[in-house]
């Protein structure tokens, strides 16, 4: 599937992109809540008394939860370039050609784009808990803010730059 340039324009601004991103955060919450419950349901220990203290098996989870979040971006953007909260915010991912991009593409996207999403969130956590400053906090968050803050022409952010992909705003039809 392509969209011709005339069809489509650069994604529009940082508020729009952080509110579809929202939305899928919201969705990818719910899912990350219900496929980990499941995968700490079915290691939990046999005994009945017995709890998960130190979460023995959290690299599985962790490993769960990235896939859950590379399969519902892969499978959205593979199909039809766009996630709920894209669709939501008419956004859509497209490759540098104008097709929809293909399992490389969203890889390398969620390779390079996955740290800039969680720094500030652990920065957040740690400021939550005061473990540090205020202004460590800010810091960590800043590669997020750099990333989206169309550092590149025409609104690419790192990760589309890296995976050679771009995201559009689609007009009203």
């Amino acid at each position: 599937m392509t969209v011709t340039p005339t069809a489509a324009r650069g994604a529009g601004g940082i508020l729009r992109r952080l509110g579809a991103g929202c939305y899928d955060g919201l969705l990818l919450g719910g899912l990350l809540m219900v496929s980990v419950g499941l995968a700490t349901y079915l290691t939990r220990p046999a005994a009945g008394g017995a709890t998960l203290e130190a979460f023995p098996h959290r690299l599985l989870y962790q490993g769960v939860a990235l896939a859950v979040i590379a399969a519902y971006c892969g499978v959205s953007w593979t199909r039809r370039g766009e996630t709920l909260g894209m669709k939501a915010w008419r956004l859509r991912l497209l490759t540098d050609q104008g097709t929809l991009p293909t399992w490389r593409h969203v890889l390398v996207r969620l390779a390079v784009a996955l740290p800039l999403w969680l720094t500030p969130l652990a920065g957040l956590l740690l400021f939550m808990h005061h473990s540090v400053s205020g202004w460590l906090a800010l810091a960590a968050a800043l590669p997020l803010g750099i990333s989206l803050a169309a550092a590149w022409p025409h609104g690419t952010s790192l990760h589309d730059r890296a995976s050679a992909t771009r995201v559009v705003v689609i007009p009203r039809s």
